[in-house]
């Protein structure tokens, strides 16, 4: 089980557009560090741009998979099979009934990103999925009841698959 991703309803095909973020002093979930060899500190977006704006424009950099549930809404980058967009809907920031939702996790060219991801190691001459691999997958969207399952070639005869499930409340199931 994992933790996952989760934002705003799709504005094109395959992808998720942001929810407003919470304001710019929204802590980070601690203990969960980017990935190592990741350049975090490059924030995409113009100067001036509000921290919902840049979040918005990090969501580009990757085709999506849509998270949709009565609890959870964001999306998974493909570019990585990273969880980095997740929404908790019945929690808001503040007793305010138009406070935004509480934010769990955020995509690398945002300001102060957290994510997770799985992954394997081989032997230098194995291929094997990394933070820039581009998956496919073969469904738009995730919701309980219908999983979604990543595929991977990596041109050496070798397949890579993970199959990522959400049950009703807020529970990820990754099997690789």
């Amino acid at each position: 089980p994992v933790p996952s991703p989760g934002s705003a309803p799709g504005t094109a095909p395959g992808t998720v557009g942001a929810k407003p973020a919470p304001g710019e002093t929204a802590p980070a979930v601690s203990g969960v560090a980017p990935q190592l060899g990741v350049d975090t500190s490059e924030i995409v977006g113009a100067a001036g741009d509000s921290p919902a704006e840049r979040r918005a424009a990090a969501l580009k950099l990757s085709p999506r998979l849509a998270i949709v549930s009565s609890r959870l809404e964001g999306s998974i980058a493909l570019k990585g099979a990273r969880f980095d967009d997740l929404f908790l809907k019945n929690y808001r920031v503040s007793i305010e009934p138009d406070s935004p939702n509480v934010e769990f996790l955020r995509p690398t060219g945002a300001e102060n990103p957290y994510y997770a991801e799985f992954g394997w190691i081989g032997e230098k001459s194995l291929r094997t999925p990394n933070s820039g691999t581009v998956w496919t997958a073969d469904s738009r969207r995730l919701e309980p009841g219908n999983p979604v399952t990543l595929r991977w070639d990596n041109g050496q005869g070798l397949l890579f698959e993970r199959r990522i499930e959400l049950d009703n409340d807020y529970m990820f199931t990754v099997t690789q």
